[in-house]
């Protein structure tokens, strides 16, 4: 029976005595990939996380790496000094053994009878990952926002020389370089700052052009302690220029509701808003000489039965506004010479606001537009198109407009060489009314920028259409753009620095005297102390 007692006594010995290596009960080991990136050429640097848990023996660590430029590439470990430690970390300096290719990483924690594995990561020494691209359409300083492209594909638009751009340095790991060169076309080497120090996945180089480059498409290079990566896209310099004229006025140019010019003069009518009639019950009027840039005030005159001004044209001696009130529109003259308003005739259309206008041989053109029966009513689009002949003063119907305005904003303007009309609608479509034939017909829609455009400003340039700026959702655009109706093809010409406040849907007048084109005037966008107008001058070139 001794014998017997002895036997279990050693069985249960051994039994308790021979513990597993590892058990489910046991806190288990772990290995974390922290970081991996290249430092400099040809040197990476690997950081690990490692848990030696409990109960487990026979603890093994290295970084294995692989090459994968190569097919048949290899596979090297760096072993892991590991530490008594239960959480430890290892930092190792990765020299990669050829140069110029790339790595796939992992570290592999071991025990007796487990191996544990991180996630992979990549050690790019050929840089190939990296994307490089040029991150801002237009230039980076001043007060513009150039969020919208008005370019094809990755084409970008410089306002003109001496102005800087943005290359972003995209890529999938750390890196730093000595030295940043950037050139254009491979052989103009040209100013660039950015942080000397890198180390960071996304860096910015801000290049900055020569300011006797000439306008036209460039490529660009950028040298990484001389190895040399090609920019997506191209940079391309705009031809005209534009520059900011201050006008010495106190007027209230932020109110004007529609201008029109007679001979070297443009005439400002400001809206008059029925809701504080008891306070502001005049029309305010007043003019701009262009030859000796003067103002002058001119005769306002009380009428709060008239309406508010709505569009005008000038033709020969006189200006022509039309007048809304109680869903009725009123065609008045102003001469001036006497300085007088006349009533002429109410408009036989059916638009109430929101037309195309324009004179020419004579005759003053109105058409389409919006009606309105009353303020409980929705508004709905009218293609009607009627002319107004100033010396007999009678109207005449004429075939419909080839187009249906879809709201009061849907006709932007419309420009006019004495024979032809064009006008341009917010889907950014271009029409063409030809008064000798008495037909519309379909110019080349404008493919660049925003879909939808309002507000923007038309005028006839050396026998092409000039399209300045616009406003969407109250966002402004700064673009210039030009149309020839011989190739029917548009160019971005210049972006001006100037984002313009309008109000009350005035579409700013132009004026042209002694080689260039004034738009204006106009407030600056986001201030509030009305400072003095300015106009916008355009250089053509």
């Amino acid at each position: 029976m001794r014998n017997i007692y002895c036997l279990w006594m050693m069985i249960l010995l051994c039994f308790y005595g021979c513990k597993k290596e590892e058990d489910f009960n046991f806190v288990n080991p772990s290995i974390r990939l922290l970081k991996a990136e290249v430092v400099v050429v040809n040197q990476g640097e690997v950081k690990l996380r490692i848990e030696l848990g409990a109960g487990f023996k026979g603890h093994k660590a290295w970084v294995q790496m692989t090459d994968i430029s190569e097919i048949t590439g290899g596979t090297t470990v760096y072993p892991v000094a590991l530490t008594e430690e239960v959480i430890q970390e290892h930092t190792l300096t990765i020299q990669p053994p050829a140069a110029n290719h790339d790595y796939q990483i992992m570290g592999v924690l071991e025990t007796g009878k487990n191996r544990f594995e991180t996630e992979k990561q990549y050690l790019f020494f050929t840089r190939k990952s990296h994307l490089f691209d040029i991150g801002s359409p237009s230039v980076v300083s001043g007060d513009s926002n150039y969020d919208a492209p008005f370019l094809e594909g990755m084409v970008y638009a410089i306002r003109q020389p001496g102005d800087v751009f943005l290359i972003n340095l995209h890529n999938q790991s750390y890196f730093k370089v000595d030295e940043i060169k950037v050139t254009l076309n491979e052989s103009i080497p040209i100013e660039c700052d950015y942080n000397k120090s890198l180390g960071n996945p996304n860096e910015t180089v801000i290049g900055k052009l020569p300011d006797n480059l000439a306008p036209g498409d460039y490529s660009v290079q950028i040298y990484l302690d001389g190895e040399k990566w090609n920019v997506n896209g191209l940079v391309r310099v705009l031809p005209w220029k534009s520059e900011l004229i201050e006008l010495d006025s106190n007027h209230g140019y932020y109110t004007i509701s529609t201008s029109f010019q007679v001979n070297d003069e443009i005439f400002y009518i400001q809206y008059l808003d029925h809701n504080f009639t008891e306070f502001y019950s005049e029309f305010k009027v007043w003019s701009y000489h262009i030859p000796t840039g003067t103002w002058k005030d001119r005769k306002n005159w009380i009428s709060t039965e008239v309406g508010n001004p709505k569009m005008g044209v000038g033709l020969g001696d006189k200006g022509y506004s039309l007048f809304s009130h109680d869903f009725k529109t009123c065609l008045w003259s102003y001469s001036p010479e006497t300085d007088e308003w006349k009533q002429l005739s109410y408009y036989p259309g059916k638009g109430f606001q929101g037309f195309t206008m324009f004179a020419a041989d004579g005759y003053i053109y109105i058409g389409g537009g919006v009606s309105q029966k009353d303020n409980q009513s929705a508004q709905q689009g009218v293609p009607d198109f009627w002319r107004y002949e100033v010396q007999t003063g009678k109207w005449e119907q004429l075939p419909d407009l080839p187009f249906t305005p879809k709201d009061r904003l849907d006709i932007n303007s419309t420009c006019t060489d004495g024979t032809k009309a064009y006008t341009f609608l917010s889907d950014r479509s271009l029409w063409c009314y030809d008064t000798s034939t008495a037909s519309w017909s379909q110019e080349e829609s404008l493919r660049q920028g925003p879909y939808f455009r309002h507000w923007a400003s038309l005028c006839i340039w050396e026998g092409k259409v000039c399209l300045i700026g616009g406003e969407y959702d109250s966002y402004q655009y700064t673009d210039i753009q030009l149309y020839d109706p011989v190739t029917r093809q548009w160019s971005l010409k210049e972006i001006y620095n100037f984002r313009p406040w309008t109000s009350s849907s005035y579409i700013p007048s132009i004026h042209q005297w002694e080689g260039y084109i004034f738009m204006g005037p106009l407030q600056q966008w986001g201030t509030y102390d009305r400072p003095a107008p300015r106009f916008i001058k355009i250089t053509p070139q």
